[in-house]
C-alpha cells in the first residue's frame, strides 16, 4: 500500500510539473506527510521524511520548525532549520513570523542580530565547503 500511494504522488506530481515550471511536490510531500502522521501510518511517514531531508535546501525552514514542534519524530528537523532562519540574507515574512509566533520570532531575530555584528563564527575545514552555522537551540525557543 506504502510503494502503491507514494508511486501514485509521484507519478502525479511528475506530470504536473511538466505543465507547471515550479511543480507542487513540496507541498503535496507535507500534506501526505500530516495524513500519515495523523492516521500513523509509519512507513509512509518515514518515507516522506526520507524524500524531504534529501531535498532539505528548498524546504521551508519555519515550516520545518512548526513540524519539528508538533511531532516528536520530526524533531531532529528544529536545529537545521533554526540556523537556516539565523543565516539567511533576508528576514522572516509575515507567513512564518504568524507560524512561529511572536516568542520564536523574537528568539531569532535576537540571534540574526547576534549573527549579523559577527558575534558568531562558522568554519569551513575545506574552502571548497560553504560554512554553515551550527547554534544551539535555546531551551525557551521549544517552549515560546
Amino acid at each position: 500500500m506504502t510503494n502503491l500511494l507514494m508511486a501514485r504522488m509521484f507519478t502525479h506530481e511528475r506530470k504536473k510539473s511538466e505543465h507547471n515550471a515550479e511543480g507542487n511536490l513540496r507541498t503535496t510531500l507535507y500534506d501526505l506527510l500530516s495524513i500519515s502522521l495523523r492516521f500513523e501510518l509509519d512507513r509512509v511517514t518515514k518515507e516522506v521524511v526520507t524524500h524531504i531531508d534529501d531535498g532539505a535546501d528548498d524546504t521551508d525552514p519555519a515550516m520545518k520548525i512548526c513540524l519539528g514542534l508538533a511531532h516528536d519524530s520530526l524533531r531532529h528537523w528544529i536545529p537545521p532549520a533554526y540556523n537556516a532562519l539565523i543565516e539567511r540574507s533576508y528576514f522572516l515574512t509575515r507567513d512564518e513570523i504568524i507560524r512561529l509566533g511572536a516568542g520564536r520570532t523574537a528568539i531569532v531575530g535576537e540571534m540574526r542580530e547576534s549573527y549579523k555584528r559577527g558575534e558568531f563564527q562558522t568554519y569551513a575545514w575545506d574552502r571548497d565547503l560553504p560554512s554553515k552555522l551550527e547554534l544551539e537551540v535555546p531551551p525557551d525557543f521549544y517552549s515560546a
